[in-house]
């Protein structure tokens, strides 16, 4: 069986699409367990038509990666997959990757393509692109580049039975973090074919969100570099100061568009020290010390 897990916050205007999309999955043998992550809209009430074909689970609000604790808690799968609650599955999901994982016992993960969608412009891409398709032990691949979403995957539950559920410490990379664990212990498979639809709405973080979003990230690619190999460090070491550089850079224009003019620069000198030879990194020090300056003499 795979326990489908969806974690839930105020999506009473989303989540009926995403249960609906399991629900017509072509392979039967599931269950669906919904956490409704402490909502205050009508969520509930929305939910109340699919109460005898989910699990529903109310706890307070404890972010995503607690849903999804919650919910790897109270499932009964061997299989377990994650979709949110704004974001939809095209039908043959499950049966594609289940039928990967029975017939490949080798691999614990297994992760497809899928299209991203932009709800304000009604574009859409297919992400991966085909050449950056990995399959077997590829931490590295997941440590630098945005190679697998959560949405997409199916493990076993084995994977969280050693190496524990989400970090909540490093939410909202906390999905990033996992999938690093998994690449780091066991063989990944992929399926080329996009399964998924990862629904983008415009100015979905807020400022605030976006912040802990770039400084999370930055902490997961630091413990990520961390756990390599000595050789696989001085093999990486370059690739790992351009990408450290990029979240230093970009944590540093947001302080810039706080006005925050002293974080601003020490982040943008970290990221030169880091890789100097970005022009945007010198700029955006410039107007961090330009901007600081005039504002210092106005005061």
């Amino acid at each position: 069986m795979i326990s489908v897990i969806i974690p839930v916050y105020n999506g009473e205007y989303m989540i009926k699409r995403a249960i609906e999309s399991v629900l017509s999955q072509t392979y039967r043998d599931f269950e669906i367990i919904v956490v409704d992550d402490g909502s205050t809209d009508n969520t509930s009430e929305v939910l109340k038509p699919f109460r005898d074909r989910i699990g529903y689970f109310y706890q307070e609000n404890r972010g995503v990666a607690g849903a999804r604790n919650k919910g790897i808690e109270k499932s009964k799968g061997e299989y377990i997959a994650f979709l949110d609650q704004d974001d939809i599955w095209l039908p043959e999901k499950l049966e594609l990757q289940a039928k990967y994982l029975d017939g490949n016992t080798d691999v614990s993960m297994v992760y497809s393509r899928y299209w991203r969608e932009y709800e304000d412009t009604g574009g859409k891409k297919l992400r991966p692109k085909k050449k950056y398709l990995e399959d077997g032990y590829i931490y590295t691949k997941v440590l630098f580049r945005y190679l697998i979403w959560i949405g997409t995957v199916m493990l076993r539950r084995s994977c969280f039975d050693v190496l524990g559920k989400f970090d909540t410490s490093l939410v909202p990379a906390e999905d990033k973090d996992m999938l690093l664990r998994v690449a780091k212990n066991y063989k990944v498979g992929f399926i080329e074919d996009p399964l998924a639809i990862h629904r983008i709405r415009k100015n979905s973080l807020a400022r605030h969100n976006k912040l802990k979003n770039l400084i999370a990230r930055e902490r997961v690619l630091n413990l990520g570099f961390q756990g390599l190999k000595p050789w696989e460090k001085f093999l990486y070491f370059i690739l790992y100061r351009f990408k450290h550089s990029r979240h230093l850079a970009k944590i540093g224009k947001h302080y810039l568009k706080e006005r925050e003019y002293q974080t601003s620069k020490h982040l943008y000198s970290q990221a030169i020290i880091k890789y100097p030879f970005r022009l945007k990194y010198w700029v955006g020090l410039l107007k961090s010390m330009v901007k600081g300056a005039l504002g210092s003499q106005s005061v």
